[in-house]
């Protein structure tokens, strides 16, 4: 997704729902918008989603908000496909080139640069715990739900295809219609996420991806 920019002083504001600088349109580093940062400014400690698998560890933002991750980080030992190995990669060289925190509004971004890329991208941040400025986490409840290795139509769309879920192994499938932010599912992979759960029971209801407790590939 491209996003146009209008100039305010040194920050530019995007017309969509991003930051950016110099004039340039800036495009997320993931093309179906899977991948983000959870920051916990309580703890000073991140983690990153959306590869092949989460990039965890510490981190400092310094006087010019540049993000600087701490040299040792962990990550889950997963094995995925080569599009998410190579994200993954793409991924460890954004944060290597200390990217800066950009605000809009109450919402945070990464902007920065890719080895051997020549535009800069953007990733989105979450504010998981404590405050950043004057910008504080937003309230949520864990859960943990199955998802199916198989899609289907969708009950509304027939056309399109769902996700099947359940919270309980024994439970059947249901078609799933919404959405769960940061998760992009590779096909033939059942799994089991644990998400948070942002305004349980009202209309702003939503699921966003916090980590895969388990996958397993099913022939």
């Amino acid at each position: 997704m491209k996003i146009r920019s209008i100039v305010i002083g040194s920050l530019l504001v995007a017309s969509s729902m991003t930051t950016t600088y110099a004039g340039l349109d800036i495009a997320n580093i993931a093309e179906d918008n899977s991948v983000s940062l959870t920051l916990n400014m309580d703890e000073k400690r991140f983690g990153i989603t959306g590869g092949c698998n989460t990039i965890m560890g510490g981190f400092e933002i310094d006087h010019l908000d540049n993000f600087v991750a701490a040299r040792n980080l962990a990550t889950t030992l997963m094995a995925c496909s080569e599009p998410l190995e190579s994200m993954s990669t793409r991924i460890n060289s954004f944060l290597e080139n200390h990217p800066k925190v950009v605000r809009q509004d109450n919402n945070l971004f990464l902007v920065g640069t890719i080895a051997e890329e020549p535009t800069s991208v953007y990733m989105p941040v979450v504010l998981d715990q404590g405050q950043y400025k004057d910008i504080k986490a937003e309230i949520y409840e864990r859960i943990f739900i199955y998802v199916s290795n198989e899609k289907i139509a969708c009950p509304s769309n027939p056309e399109a295809k769902c996700l099947q879920i359940r919270t309980d192994k024994n439970e059947p499938w249901k078609p799933f219609e919404g959405i769960i932010e940061g998760f992009s599912p590779e096909e033939g992979i059942a799994y089991r996420l644990r998400l948070k759960e942002y305004n349980k029971g009202t209309e702003n209801q939503r699921w966003v991806y916090d980590m895969a407790v388990e996958q397993e590939i099913v022939q």
